[in-house]
C-alpha cells in the first residue's frame, strides 16, 4: 500500500489495488484466444486427412512433380499446425499460468521448460521461415503459372523473414549473455555488508 509523506495511507491505494489485480485477472481472458486456437487445430486436423485421403485416391494418376506438390502441401498444413500449437502453449505458459505437467511429464517438449516472449518470438520466426520455405518450392514447380513480380514478391517476404529471424536470435543471445554476467557478477546477491534476512525452518 503507497503511503503519503505523512506517513498515511494513500487516498486512492484501495481503487489502485482493486484495478491491478483486476488487470491482472484480466489475463484469463486469453484462454479463449487460446482454446480456439486448439479448437482450429481440429479443423487443420481434418483437412489434413481430407488431403491425404484425395492423395491416396489419386495417387496412380499423379506424374512426379503432381505427388511433391501434394505432398508439400500436406507439409505445408503440418507446419501451420506446429505454428498453432507453438503459439498456443507458448503464449498460455508465458501470459496466462505456468503449466503444471510440464515439470512431471515425460513427454513434455524440451522448448516448453526454457520458454520466454523472445524464445517465443524467435521460434515462431523460425517456423514461418519454413512455411515460406515450402511456399517457395511450391512455387519453383508451378513458375509457368506465376507472375514474375508474384515469385520475386515471395522471395522479398521469405528474405524478410530469415532476416527477422536472424535479428530474434541475435537479441535473445545478447539477452542470455547479459542474464549471465548478471548473475556472475553476482545481481541476485544481497549488496555487500547486508545479510540475507532470517528465515525460520517449519518444524
Amino acid at each position: 500500500m503507497k503511503k503519503t509523506k505523512n506517513g498515511g495511507a494513500h487516498p486512492h491505494s484501495k481503487i489502485e489495488l482493486w484495478l491491478e489485480n483486476g488487470l491482472f485477472w484480466s489475463r484469463w481472458l486469453h484462454v479463449v484466444f487460446y482454446v480456439g486456437l486448439g479448437v482450429v487445430q481440429v479443423g487443420m486436423m481434418t483437412y489434413f486427412v481430407k488431403d491425404l485421403l484425395k492423395i491416396f485416391s489419386e495417387i496412380l494418376h499423379f506424374d512426379g512433380e503432381q505427388l511433391i506438390l501434394a505432398v508439400l502441401g500436406l507439409v505445408d498444413v503440418v507446419l501451420v499446425a506446429q505454428l498453432t500449437y507453438m503459439v498456443t502453449l507458448g503464449g498460455y505458459t508465458t501470459m496466462v499460468s505456468h503449466l503444471d505437467i510440464k515439470d512431471r511429464h515425460p513427454d513434455k517438449p524440451k522448448w516448453l521448460a526454457h520458454i520466454s516472449p523472445t524464445t517465443l518470438k524467435t521460434k515462431l520466426a523460425q517456423s514461418l521461415i519454413g512455411i515460406s520455405g515450402v511456399g517457395l518450392l511450391r512455387a519453383f514447380f508451378e513458375l509457368d503459372k506465376l507472375q514474375p513480380n508474384h515469385v520475386w514478391m515471395r522471395l522479398a517476404i521469405h528474405g524478410l523473414f530469415v532476416f527477422s529471424a536472424l535479428a530474434l536470435g541475435l537479441l535473445e543471445k545478447m539477452s542470455d549473455d547479459g542474464d549471465e554476467k548478471h548473475h556472475r557478477d553476482g545481481g541476485d546477491s544481497p549488496p555487500q555488508g547486508e545479510k540475507e534476512p532470517y528465515l525460520p525452518h517449519s518444524g
